[in-house]
């Protein structure tokens, strides 16, 4: 006669022994994952502290070289200045503009433009612009300078 308990005792213990294998691999598996992921996260944090410590070096170089430029240019802006300034101080010697306006004389346009002729305010006027646009000029380079060194710098931090 056939009985069937022994093979169902079996297949219980077969059930029951893959059941735990699978469970203990699930928890194999989790720590596995765990594992290698705080070991991942820990060489990222890594690479995170070393690049914000690069950053920081270039941005304190470039600060460095802004203030270096920016000296240079307010040294430049006052050259210019007492430039001006010593031209209003000689041009105030020469004779100011008269009320009413008188009609140029034919013979003077005919002759070469020196500035020799210009009245005091008319020779300020055209020595304070000339001084703005070199400062323009100089601030120009400036800031084209400085946008740069800081494209340089991040074409560098790029290839690192």
């Amino acid at each position: 006669m056939f009985k069937p308990w022994p093979w169902v005792a079996l297949l219980i213990l077969v059930a029951a022994l893959t059941g735990g294998h699978v469970y203990l691999k699930n928890v194999a598996v989790k720590e596995a994952i765990v594992a290698t992921t705080a070991k991942l996260n820990k060489e990222y944090q890594t690479k995170l502290d070393a690049s914000a410590v690069a950053a920081a070096a270039v941005s304190n170089k470039l600060q460095l070289d802004i203030n270096r430029d920016n000296a240079n240019k307010d040294a430049q802006i006052e050259t210019l200045t007492n430039s001006l300034n010593s031209a209003i101080s000689s041009l105030s010697k020469r004779p100011k503009r008269e009320s009413t306006p008188v009609a140029p004389n034919p013979a003077s346009v005919v002759s070469s433009c020196t500035g020799a002729e210009l009245y005091a305010e008319d020779g300020s006027f055209l020595a304070g612009e000339a001084t703005r646009a070199d400062k323009a000029v100089i601030e120009r380079d400036f800031f084209y300078n400085q946008y740069e060194n800081a494209r340089r710098k991040l074409e560098e931090m790029k290839t690192k």
